[in-house]
């Protein structure tokens, strides 16, 4: 890893393990814009540097008692993990280059995916919170909307301010090369 991927990454991990702790910021977090930017940006080899972040911040929610239930290395922690790493494989397959419009699927796609995924784990780990009925699968995905939502919002906003930097430095490239 070049000396500058290597500080964007170390930036990248801290930014995931300092949002989690901002009161203020609450379910708004980085996760995903990180695991966008990975996937489209950086070699496969570098997959690692959204799930640090991800665990260093679950370690630490779990030390200072975040956590309602003992989550680290429980059953949920890894099909979150696996979830995870479905989503950043999906996107590296698929998002071939870091154009507006991969960007903006991206966006999408991952914490819908992750809905998707996540609630229908919490729907059969709940241990009977919710009824094992199409009835009680609804209702699962009904109670994590809130989640959602602040997923959502948050790669929304995180997204085009990791992604701006190189963006911003393609189109000054190309309209240097226009006006040459």
């Amino acid at each position: 890893m070049s000396k500058r991927n290597n500080i964007l990454a170390n930036i990248l991990i801290a930014l995931v393990i300092a949002s989690r702790f901002i009161p203020e910021v609450g379910q708004y977090t980085p996760v995903f814009a990180v695991l966008i930017l990975t996937a489209m940006t950086f070699d496969k080899k570098y997959m690692y540097i959204p799930l640090i972040g991800i665990f260093a911040s679950d370690l630490l929610l779990e030390y200072f008692n975040y956590y309602q239930f003992n989550y680290l290395f429980s059953s949920l922690f890894f099909l979150n993990y696996g979830t995870f790493f479905i989503i950043y494989l999906l996107m590296k397959v698929f998002s071939k280059k870091d154009n507006l419009s991969s960007i903006g699927i991206n966006i999408l796609f991952a914490p819908t995916l992750f809905f998707i995924i996540s609630n229908f784990i919490v729907w059969l780990t709940a241990g009977g919170a919710y009824p094992y009925t199409f009835a009680g699968l609804l209702y699962c995905y009904e109670m994590g909307i809130p989640f959602y939502k602040h997923h959502l919002i948050s790669t929304m906003i995180f997204t085009p301010v990791l992604f701006a930097p190189s963006l911003l430095f393609k189109l000054k490239q190309a309209r240097y090369l226009l006006t040459k």
